[in-house]
Parts: C-alpha cells; structure tokens; sequence
C-alpha cells in the first residue's frame, strides 16, 4: 500500500504511527525488524501518554535504518531528519531553526514546475536574474532600467523579449495598472521534461553561471562577493552524502534569504567536479 505524504507532517511520530496505521501496513514488530531495533523503541517512541521531554528520540544514527524500513526517498528521509531536529529540539532556538529549514523545504516543493517551454527559461540565466531582480524593493518592471541594473548589462531590445517570455511561461503577470509581478517566489527545473532537453538546458545554464562566477573576480571587489575554492582527496563512495550537504546548503540559502525585503539578485554556484580517474581500480 500507498505511504503517506511526510510533507504533509510536522511530527515525525505521527507520520510513523500513521505508516503503521495505513490499510495493509505491516505491524509494529515488522517496522522494528526491519529497522533493526525492538518493537519497544518504536512503542516507546509512539507513546502518546508520556510527557514529550520524556518520549523516546528516534535518533540520527537510526534514522538511516528507519528510513529504509519505511521506504523513503532521499528527499523524504531529509525531511524526517528536518521534523526529528523540530520536534526534539532541545530549545527555543533550536525549535526556531527546524522550523524555518521545514519551510525553506516546503517552499521549495511548491514551487511550480516548469513544462514543455521550461528550456526557454532555464537556457538564459538572464532570465532568472531578471524575474528575481523584480522581486527586490523598488524594482521598476521598465526594460530600460532592468538592462541597466543587471551585470553584465542587457540590451533593452533582449529585455523586453525575456519579459515577453517570462509573461509567457505565467511567471510575471500585469496587475491593474499595467505593472509586471512576479507570480513565484522560486522556481525549479522540472523533472518531467524530456531528459536530452533538460540534460543540455542545465548545460548552458551552468556555463553561464560559470561565466558570471569568472567576471565577477574583475567586476566586483572582496567586499561583494565571495569565491571559494579548496582541492581535496575524497572516497568516491562518500560522494552521494557530500552532494546532499550541498543540497543542504541551498536551502539554508533560500531560507536566510526570505528574512528581509531583497534589493540585489545574487547568485549561488557550487561545483564538486573531480580532478582524476581512481586510483584503486
């Protein structure tokens, strides 16, 4: 049977018992076996009669195990650690922070995907810098002063043409007096597109990241950017885990960034890339 929806909790405890009460869910014996603890963890855990300070955690070090157990995808089992660091949080501020990175994450997944044209979108990282430049305080939706705020400048004339596009894909929409706003507050690639189409959308949008990541060492001084770069020696197998930290990080990126009204568009680009074959093999 269908598992429920975790994006729909903010108690890891809950979605558990409801795991375990869905038509055709395995019982809590079988739960325990498969994530390899006994079944009074579980019911320790689920105990609704004792106080909150005093029911048992499911803790880090099991929730790989639980997660498997309850068959969740890797975005899934970072939401359970999210609602674990929330509803376990040792204090106020603690409590605060899950809470905020829940709903970075949630935002995140409203976001409205983009079909069939998406490419038009993604394939000029121009039109991300414009759509987020209309969101920040005091942005005029006029070609002419949107080419002259963006870096490097844009001609009016390819302006108006990503506005037309953005109008287009339902991103900006005119309000009564003929303004353009924005429609989302972030916006992802789909997953559904043909995988040759977003394969080589995401190409030339990394390539004019790279790019604007490479002016800005003569364009901008220290004070308003920042450039990072460290060369290491890893295990390959540890790889799926570092790019799920980097996952991490942009999130955290997108939640701080929601704290005040924005008034200059920025970009994040990190790159994990290797610089050899194995040695091992």
């Amino acid at each position: 049977m269908s598992k429920p929806d975790i994006f729909q909790y903010t108690s890891y405890r809950q979605y558990i018992a409801d795991w375990l009460d869905r038509p055709g869910g395995g019982s809590m014996a079988d739960l325990a076996t498969a994530a390899g603890c006994a079944p009074s963890l579980i019911s320790a855990m689920l105990n609704t009669r004792a106080p909150a300070d005093r029911r048992r955690r499911l803790t880090e070090q099991r929730r790989p195990a639980f997660c498997r157990a309850l068959g969740l995808e890797r975005d899934e089992a970072d939401f359970l650690r999210q609602l674990m660091a929330f509803e376990d949080a040792p204090d106020e501020a603690s409590h605060a922070r899950a809470w905020a990175e829940i709903q970075a994450t949630l935002q995140l997944r409203d976001a409205t995907p983009l079909e069939g044209r998406a490419f038009q979108f993604f394939q000029d990282g121009h039109n991300l810098a414009i759509f987020e430049l209309l969101r920040c305080a005091g942005a005029r939706p006029e070609p002419g002063w949107i080419g002259r705020r963006l870096r490097p400048r844009m001609p009016e004339g390819e302006v108006r043409g990503a506005l037309r596009r953005l109008v287009g894909l339902g991103l900006l929409r005119y309000g009564r007096e003929g303004e353009l706003r924005p429609q989302e507050t972030v916006v992802i690639d789909s997953q559904h597109q043909d995988l040759e189409v977003r394969r080589a959308t995401l190409h030339s949008l990394h390539r004019w990241a790279l790019d604007r990541a490479a002016e800005a060492l003569d364009r901008f001084g220290p004070q308003e950017r920042c450039l990072r770069t460290v060369t290491l020696a890893l295990p390959e197998e540890r790889l799926p885990e570092l790019v799920a930290r980097i996952e991490q990080l942009e999130r955290e990126v997108v939640q701080h960034s929601q704290a005040a009204q924005p008034n200059r568009v920025y970009q994040l680009s990190v790159q994990l890339v290797p610089l050899s074959q194995r040695t091992d093999t």
